[in-house]
């Protein structure tokens, strides 16, 4: 099994004015697995994810991704992720395929071409639309071959199956799940629906008062006491005893 470290967090801290979201958060994932992050409303892990994709800067502590220094080399390390962090924004007069290539451009690189990242998300045919026409599930679907056209090594992506119907989230948990077949990604996301996390997660975090307060490996999740992800996260939500 291959251990490469693709993120290491060392005691991150966030402070806005003054609230404190996160408070010595650590944690660390392997090449190739994904990692669900759990948490309450508010809890912090939209901003724990801006922190990881440089949208934000830390009071304290250290972020390495992929072997580097995220803080000293952001704009070298951004090519290497992709990210969907709250709602999408696009140029909303462009078509959806031009979106792609004017990130792609800014990206320096082909990647996998406009087509087949509308292809994988299940936009095929409706590449030349105006993004102004688009649904919420459509932006969506969008977001998503967004954060894949580049072919990153690492996927940041928050609330990825937001305003998708069932037959969405069936066709973007395979895509996940085929990314890291198949290229080796590492996915990093948030959800709020417990049962797909449970579907395609190697291993869950929750996010408590600031910091990781919990992991649990999914495969063995089942011969915890818990048995379930809803009961596991909901005994640490409510105060039970910790998994661990």
């Amino acid at each position: 099994m291959n251990t490469q470290k693709v993120i290491q967090v060392n005691n991150l801290t966030k402070c806005f004015g003054e609230k404190e979201v996160l408070r010595d958060c650590s944690m660390t994932l392997s090449r190739g697995t994904i990692y669900g992050l759990l948490g309450m409303n508010g809890a912090g892990k939209t901003t724990l994810f801006k922190l990881l994709t440089g949208l934000l800067c830390p009071d304290y502590g250290s972020i390495e991704i992929l072997g580097s220094d995220m803080l000293k080399e952001r704009d070298k390390m951004l090519a290497r992720i992709g990210s969907l962090i709250e709602a999408p924004v696009f140029y909303e007069h462009l078509s959806a395929r031009k979106n792609l290539e004017l990130h792609l451009s800014y990206m320096d690189t082909a990647g996998m071409g406009a087509e087949k990242a509308l292809q994988m998300v299940g936009l095929t045919g409706i590449g030349e639309k105006a993004v102004s026409a688009f649904s919420l599930g459509m932006r969506q679907r969008l977001g998503i071959a967004r954060a894949i056209v580049h072919e990153p090594e690492l996927l940041v992506l928050d609330e990825p199956i937001n305003g998708l119907d069932p037959v969405g989230i069936k066709q973007m948990r395979e895509l996940f799940v085929n990314l890291v077949k198949e290229k080796k990604t590492t996915i990093l996301f948030s959800s709020h629906i417990l049962s797909e996390t449970e579907h395609i997660a190697d291993t869950v975090g929750v996010l408590s008062g600031g910091k990781i307060v919990d992991e649990a490996d999914l495969k063995e999740l089942k011969e915890r006491k818990q048995g379930s992800l809803e009961d596991y996260f909901f005994t640490l939500m409510t105060g039970g005893d910790s998994a661990c």
